[in-house]
């Protein structure tokens, strides 16, 4: 006998379409808002892990080759008006070559007025063999820290006295005009046993390292969480971090203990100024730090700790209650 046939199903009706496109409206939706963020994330998290490999790189040349090696943070401008001035988005990998000494050198000038140094029978001029930036020492006649002179200028060929040399244009170690020794009388002096202590330089054959698009290493002091740079000259166009032979951070002072990076996107808000009294939101999307121990060179990566302060005095200042908190804890690297 055969069976009654099996009834057939109406089609979707009307409520039940509608509630699968609401379904896929609301999903639609979320996409939208979690993919762009989680894009911009991703992106910081990239900037921050190219960042930590430079830096080991640099570390490891320095071990490898027994010199002092490092990687610079070129200014995105020279202008400290300029926004891009705080941003650093290009990187080259550094190199400090040998001193450069000598034990004959003239201080022609005026009394009180001596701010040059004269060497004569050598073109340190071209090839770049000494820069501006530089520094100038005598180991005789002056004392430390006062033997100290950053070269401001160097020009070749100069002719004094007959000879033809190279004219250093000295000033002080911040940049102020310097003068070499109070002890010096008369229009031209000699002195004896003098260094020139080279500072870094591009690696050659090497090229610039970029950042992600958008992603920068932020050293606005004006923020919250912002760069730790020990020893930073505010109106060099660059910052060097550079390792000993043993892996060491050299060249900062000795009760400095680590470096910090801060890397976020840059097309985010940039201050933390603009936050209301009533909005506690710290969101400029995913920021993190990046930890160079100068006593080990341990190279470590921690997120921004983004609790927010629960009694800011004025009522926006500071927004966040301890930006820093993983990077002393050592806590959450994530990365």
């Amino acid at each position: 006998m055969r069976g009654q046939p099996r009834a057939r199903r109406p089609g979707f009706t009307m409520i039940e379409l509608l509630v699968v496109v609401g379904i896929i409206l609301v999903l639609s939706t979320l996409a939208l808002l979690i993919t762009p963020r989680f894009a911009d994330d991703q992106r910081t998290s990239r900037g921050a892990d190219q960042l930590q490999g430079w830096i080991f790189v640099a570390k490891q040349r320095a071990y490898r080759d027994q010199v002092p090696r490092g990687i610079r943070l070129v200014r995105g401008s020279i202008n400290p008006a300029d926004p891009e001035f705080f941003h650093i988005r290009e990187l080259v990998f550094v190199e400090r070559p040998e001193p450069v000494n000598g034990n004959h050198v003239q201080v022609p000038g005026q009394p009180n007025q001596y701010n040059t140094a004269f060497i004569s029978n050598v073109d340190w001029k071209t090839n770049d063999v000494v820069l501006p930036g530089d520094f100038f020492q005598l180991n005789q006649y002056e004392t430390a820290p006062y033997n100290v002179h950053r070269i401001f200028q160097v020009d070749y060929p100069v002719t004094i006295g007959g000879q033809q040399g190279t004219l250093l244009t000295l000033a002080a170690v911040d940049g102020t005009p310097s003068n070499i020794g109070g002890n010096i009388d008369g229009n031209t002096q000699t002195k004896q046993l003098f260094q020139i202590i080279r500072q870094p330089r591009p690696m050659a054959g090497e090229s610039p390292l970029y950042l992600p698009k958008n992603v920068v290493i932020d050293l606005d002091p004006a923020t919250e969480g912002t760069s730790i740079l020990p020893g930073i000259n505010p109106t060099d166009p660059w910052y060097d971090i550079l390792f000993t032979e043993r892996g060491q951070v050299t060249g900062l002072p000795g009760t400095v203990g680590k470096v910090v990076l801060r890397v976020r996107p840059s097309d985010k808000p940039q201050s933390a100024a603009s936050i209301t009294p009533n909005n506690m939101v710290y969101d400029t999307g995913e920021q993190i730090l990046i930890a160079i121990y100068t006593r080990t060179g341990s190279i470590a990566a921690y997120h921004l700790n983004l609790d927010p302060n629960p009694n800011p005095s004025p009522p926006t200042t500071p927004v966040l209650k301890d930006p820093y908190l993983w990077v002393r804890t050592g806590g959450t690297t994530g990365l």
